[in-house]
């Protein structure tokens, strides 16, 4: 959980919300979205990021001028090679996250320590790093609940 915005606003080096790939590659029809198909920009209702650690797998993307939980922000593809030993969540969430923040100005208009927008983290659970998966993805919404509207370009 994180600590409430009034407790980090000074120093505002928020937590991070980590959150670790699930193994799962195919998409079954009628399904929900695969979580390896979000693509910068896509909203989606929060898949259950209340957790210090969540797996997830398929997520819900809706409307970004409609009610949302999140926003994806940034996909990095980890430069690790194929069959390179998983480095360790910590290790990968430190990694995007740094990225996060630097991307954070330029893709909401504003400082993230003025922003009312949290990170959110997702990186590939071992398991998916051992089929190939390198992708690392940075998540934007609310501290908690919803909002409505894009981030990008929001100056929020």
């Amino acid at each position: 959980m994180f600590p409430s915005p009034e407790t980090t606003r000074a120093r505002r080096r928020r937590p991070i919300l980590p959150v670790v790939l699930a193994a799962v590659l195919a998409v079954l029809a009628g399904c929900s979205p695969s979580v390896f198909d979000l693509a910068v920009g896509d909203c989606l209702m929060d898949p259950g990021l209340d957790q210090e650690s969540a797996e997830i797998d398929q997520v819900d993307t809706v409307d970004c001028a409609e009610e949302l939980g999140l926003e994806a922000m940034l996909s990095v593809n980890h430069d690790a090679a194929r069959g390179t030993d998983y480095p360790g969540d910590d290790q990968l969430h430190d990694t995007i996250g740094k990225e996060c923040e630097k991307a954070f100005p330029a893709y909401v208009g504003i400082a993230y320590e003025q922003s009312d927008y949290w990170i959110s983290t997702v990186v590939p659970s071992p398991d998916s790093w051992g089929f190939g998966d390198r992708e690392l993805l940075c998540l934007l919404g609310p501290e908690t609940g919803t909002t409505t509207g894009a981030a990008r370009d929001s100056g929020r």
